[in-house]
């Protein structure tokens, strides 16, 4: 934990709770749910009861160029929300471990085409229109996963997050020198 989170936890932010999350290095849509382990750790010298744990899992965007000085945002193609509702008595300083089973957002045998050819008259358009298909992005490398855990009376959430790797992500460009090609 940083110095933010101490000083965080010093003014009652989080309830004195830790949180840590573990992930597999990588995952597929195919895998149709997401293994996380949570450790909560408790309060020094009072009970908590954590009421729920909320998931979200975001997209990372990759830099266009390392020089760039923009910054983008989490969460621009998947923004995904998934509660656990399962209540916790953490007695003080005890250290809790969950094995906790995240549903993915997309179902991999429901891919649909995006139009179908009939609808644009078919042709050479509703041919490739119709091989374009709606499923879960396969080109996006990293998502991260965050946690925040919901406590009875405490003002505040104890937080954690890490990035996880897309086991099918492949990289659509090529670079020659320091220039892309697409």
């Amino acid at each position: 934990m940083g110095l933010f989170g101490s000083i965080k936890r010093a003014f009652g932010g989080g309830g004195g709770v830790g949180a840590k999350l573990e992930l597999p290095k990588s995952f597929t849509w195919e895998d149709a749910q997401l293994a996380i382990t949570v450790s909560l750790t408790g309060h020094k010298e009072e009970p908590r009861t954590v009421e729920s744990i909320s998931f979200r899992m975001q997209d990372v965007p990759e830099q266009e160029d390392n020089n760039s000085n923009t910054t983008s945002q989490h969460g621009a193609r998947l923004d995904y929300t998934w509660d656990s509702v399962e209540v916790i008595e953490l007695a003080p300083g005890e250290t809790r471990t969950l094995e906790v089973l995240m549903p993915l957002p997309y179902d991999t045998a429901e891919k649909s085409a995006l139009v179908e050819p009939e609808a644009v008259g078919g042709g050479f358009l509703g041919k490739i229109l119709g091989a374009v298909t709606t499923g879960p992005p396969t080109d996006i490398r990293y998502y991260t996963v965050q946690a925040k855990v919901h406590m009875t009376d405490v003002k505040g959430t104890a937080n954690a997050s890490k990035q996880i790797r897309y086991g099918g992500a492949f990289r659509s460009e090529t670079r020659i020198g320091g220039f892309r090609i697409n």
